[in-house]
Order: structure tokens, then sequence, then C-alpha cells
């Protein structure tokens, strides 16, 4: 692992989660990297293992749930001791020094991660004291600075008032004041702008680029929004059914993708030139269930490129270009049938 460029290694992750006699295999051969002060968008479809892959990292799995293979390394300073994550117990106080502290993570809904019966200055200020020995009135001082620089009107009013005074937008702002009041080196946001309107996700996507310009924070972002990803990303991978299926820079992905499902989701992305009354394109069938064991290419059912070995057998990931992977058998240049 390159600790100088590379903040987080996922190598060959596998996660499972056994429901009754079930076993959901929800992440599947993951391996990605984080680049120390670049945005990394993990994209697809609704069940295809994003977020599970972001709760992996941190063992935040339920008690049902367990990695059951692969290394997740993280190395929160350049040259610096390297964290074998996967292999910390999840209760155990070495995890709980990462989380919070060295990285962070937003979660999905702002509306039901904050509690409602305490104020947002001590819901921020449980974090900090958490981590940090600091007094209440310098943690104080420090939340409401915070709160202030993320563009939240009256900090000083605002610190002592409750979730159900805020709006939809300010709440994602006080989980991102949360996440970062201990300055982490990574911040994964698991669909930050879920819920909001356009307006306020632009102010969510820009105050994330001024987190990354001003404190060098690496970041995970999370969301089946490919506009976002275009915004806000500087490396994106493409998942489907708990596995990286196409993964490159931004401009790799949208200019040249190669996969048939990467190629699928952008189609069905509203363009503003579309002409009027023009029906968007969808893919055809639906996610198959996660208990399901496949000997086969997972996407193989709804692909248009299928071939005969597709159906024979998985395809490894290959360097179309550097920097470029793809998990496919149907390379460039060769047709669909």
């Amino acid at each position: 692992m390159d600790t100088k460029n590379i903040i987080l290694q996922i190598e060959n992750l596998q996660t499972q989660f056994q429901v009754g006699r079930k076993t959901v295999y929800a992440v599947n051969d993951v391996s990605l990297e984080v680049r120390r002060g670049h945005t990394l968008g993990i994209v697809g479809e609704s069940g295809c293992g994003k977020s599970v892959t972001a709760h992996s990292i941190l063992q935040l799995l339920p008690s049902n749930g367990r990695i059951a293979g692969g290394h997740v390394r993280f190395a929160p300073q350049p040259g610096g001791q390297v964290l074998e994550l996967e292999k910390m117990s999840r209760t155990g106080r070495e995890i709980r020094a990462v989380r919070g502290q060295q990285i962070s993570m937003v979660f999905q809904d702002p509306m039901s991660s904050l509690n409602p019966v305490y104020t947002i200055g001590s819901q921020i200020m449980e974090n900090l004291r958490l981590h940090e020995k600091i007094s209440r009135a310098d943690g104080k001082e420090r939340i409401i600075e915070l709160l202030r620089q993320l563009g939240i009107p009256e900090p000083e009013q605002r610190y002592d008032e409750y979730p159900h005074q805020f709006s939809g937008g300010m709440k994602q702002r006080v989980m991102i004041a949360i996440a970062m009041i201990c300055n982490p080196s990574l911040l994964i946001a698991d669909e930050p702008t879920t819920a909001l309107d356009v307006t306020i996700q632009a102010q969510i996507l820009r105050l994330m680029r001024r987190l990354r310009s001003e404190h060098g924070t690496s970041i995970i972002l999370i969301t089946h929004n490919m506009g976002i990803v275009a915004e806000a990303c500087d490396e994106v991978a493409v998942m489907y059914m708990g596995r990286v299926v196409e993964s490159g820079t931004v401009q790799q992905i949208f200019s040249a993708p190669r996969h048939p499902y990467t190629r699928a989701l952008l189609r069905s992305v509203p363009r503003l030139d579309m002409p009027a009354g023009t029906e968007l394109a969808s893919i055809p069938g639906n996610t198959p269930d996660a208990s399901m064991r496949f000997d086969h290419c997972e996407f193989e059912p709804r692909c248009a490129c299928a071939c005969d070995a597709c159906r024979r057998g998985f395809p490894e990931m290959y360097a179309c270009e550097p920097g470029h992977l793809v998990r496919c058998f149907v390379r460039e240049g060769e047709s669909c049938v």
C-alpha cells in the first residue's frame, strides 16, 4: 500500500448477512482505493452493496453481519502506520478510536439520525469530547465556529435549538458538523443529498468541495445519482450485485464507459438537450435477490451484450487503459449479441 498517495485500500472485501437459514451475499470481492485529498464516488442501483461496503469499513454491521474475507487498510498519515480495520473488534477500543476521529460518516437520513430530545450543540459536543480532552466552553466555541463555516445562520442561537427547528438541508449540515468536528482524514457520505431539493443539494456539494480543499479531507461519496458524481468526484466505482464492475476517473467513466451496466446507467440520466417527449432508457428486468449464488456474470440476464462466455463464468477485472478497470467478457471493439 502506497501510504503517501492512498489513504484507504479495500482488497477483495466480502460481507455477508445471515437471515434465518439464508445467507445474503451483500459485498463480493470488492477492491477499491481512495487517494489522499480526492473524492471517490460509489454508484449503482439500490441494494447493490454501496452502503454495506461503507459500513464494513468502520465495522458498523448489525449482529447478523460479518466480514467473510478481504482486507480494509487505512493509513491516516502519509508514510505512517497502516491500520487493518477488518481485524479490529467491532466493539473494541481500536475501532472506536478510528470512528468519528480519523474516519467519520454522514449517514443516509438526517431526519432520523439526529436525536430529537437533545440540542444540536450537545450532539456535536458528544462526538468532540468522546475523542478529545477539551472543556465545554472551548468545545462550544469551536462548534459555533464550525456551524458558521458550514453556513448555518446565527450559530450561537442555533447551538441551543433542537432538530425539529431545522430544515432538511440544515439538518444535513449538522450531520456534516458532527462528522467534521474532529477533523477526520476520511469522510464517508452515504447519500448526503437524498430527499433534498436541487438548490440544497448544490449547497451540500459545494460545502463538501470546500472541506476537501481547505482541510485536505478525502471523501467517499455514495450515491445513485450520476449527475452528482459528475459534479463532485474525481474517481468513480460502479457496483452491481455487490461487485465493482467498472472503475476509473470521472472523465474515463463518463466519456468512454466500457461496461454494459455503466452505459445503461448513463443512458437513464435525463439530459437538458433531450427532445421533448423523449422516453428515458431503462435497464430491463430486476436486480436479483442478493441471496442467490451465481456461477456466471450476475448482469448477464439483463445485458444486451451477453455472450456464451458470460453464461459460463465470472469475468475478471482488466485494465482497458491506465487507471480504467472493467469486469466484462466483451472487450472494446467486440460486437454485442
